[in-house]
């Protein structure tokens, strides 16, 4: 008698093979999901930094015209700047100030004009005025700047 060959076909995938391929795919998947989470986070952060340094590069060129062409600056108190201004058509005086933890400059009689966007608040600000030195210190958004100037009066 002749033993018939059992040929056995199996076109499906046994339980571990499955397992094994599911715990992969997870590992990938959470992997993908932690990158794109930190992408988007840092990508938040740099724009924040960004846009805070633009801030303070706006107030410190507003602050530089100002006491270009100016003959007296004053400080009323620690947080205001009073700049009066000789250049032909100037308002003045220029005085800079804060309220509200909002950074405000005003030019002559007019109203104040806000420096600053409302997302940023504006905390500690510190002008000094030493000799001819004036040093203006402001936080913006738990970040400190700096701004050192030469007046010549």
């Amino acid at each position: 008698m002749v033993n018939p060959v059992i040929i056995k076909s199996n076109p499906g995938f046994t339980l571990l093979e499955v397992l094994i391929y599911l715990a992969l795919f997870s590992v990938i998947a959470t992997s993908g999901i932690a990158v794109t989470y930190q992408l988007f986070r840092s990508t938040a952060a740099t724009k924040q930094a960004l846009s805070l340094q633009t801030e303070s590069d706006f107030v410190m060129s507003k602050l530089a015209w100002a006491l270009s062409g100016s003959s007296l600056v004053t400080l009323p108190n620690s947080t205001t700047l009073k700049i009066v201004r000789t250049t032909i058509g100037s308002d003045s005086p220029v005085i800079f100030s804060v309220q509200s933890n909002r950074l405000y400059v005003s030019r002559g009689v007019g109203t104040s004009t806000e420096l600053t966007a409302a997302t940023v608040n504006v905390h500690d600000v510190h002008f000094s005025l030493i000799g001819h030195i004036l040093t203006s210190t402001f936080w913006l958004d738990n970040r400190v700047f700096y701004s050192t100037a030469y007046v010549n009066e």
